[in-house]
């Protein structure tokens, strides 16, 4: 039975303690492995797991509703391609070449078909440390809004070292998936490539 102070907490929060004293404890563990744990615990408390369920129902008919748009504005977007002639189709695609992008060593910007290797790499970096930075803000409030009734404050809800804590959690978990796909860059572009063969280097690496 759950005491007064967890009837306060959130489903969420009660979860990502357990899991947070779980890796303490265990110091390593597998996610698959931690997640069916998770649920188990959730279980043992059938209001806990129905609290959990509703807490987190929006993220998940987002999610749900994010693909079906995606999908449905790919669908439209390859209807559209194929109703123009191939001149227009051309010119479209064209336009991809002409894109204006910043390059940080440069210092300026530079039409996309102009750069190098390596300034697509710098380039990137720059815009994923900028991206970073938003994303765990983002991932952040929503983790304190999931603990929040409409009419509490951060202050009425939220202790200073949860708050704290919560950052962490949003710094964790997002950069752990981030990590995943800035690394999973090479497997993609093979994937969407249809090969296991990198771009050919012109540079004699042998020197």
């Amino acid at each position: 039975m759950a005491t007064s102070a967890e009837s306060n907490k959130s489903a969420t929060s009660l979860l990502r303690e357990w899991m947070r004293d779980r890796i303490q404890l265990l110091g390593e563990v597998k996610i698959r492995e931690l997640g069916e744990e998770g649920y188990l615990f959730l279980a043992e408390d059938q209001d806990r797991l129905n609290q959990f369920v509703t807490e987190r129902v929006y993220d998940m008919a987002a999610e749900i509703g994010r693909a079906v748009l995606l999908e449905t504005r790919r669908i439209r977007r390859f209807y559209e391609a194929e109703a123009k002639t191939e001149e227009e189709k051309q010119a479209r695609l064209g336009r991809w070449f002409q894109r204006m992008e910043h390059q940080p060593i440069r210092g300026n910007y530079m039409r996309l078909q102009a750069m190098t290797k390596q300034d697509l790499l710098v380039a990137a970096e720059e815009r994923e440390k900028r991206a970073t930075v938003e994303l765990v803000t983002a991932r952040w409030y929503r983790l304190l809004a999931a603990g929040m009734t409409e009419e509490q404050t951060v202050m009425d809800r939220w202790k200073p070292e949860q708050v704290a804590n919560l950052y962490e959690s949003a710094a964790d978990s997002l950069l752990g998936n981030l990590n995943a796909i800035i690394n999973g860059a090479q497997a993609a572009y093979e994937n969407i490539m249809g090969t296991d063969e990198t771009p050919e280097d012109d540079t004699d690496e042998s020197a």
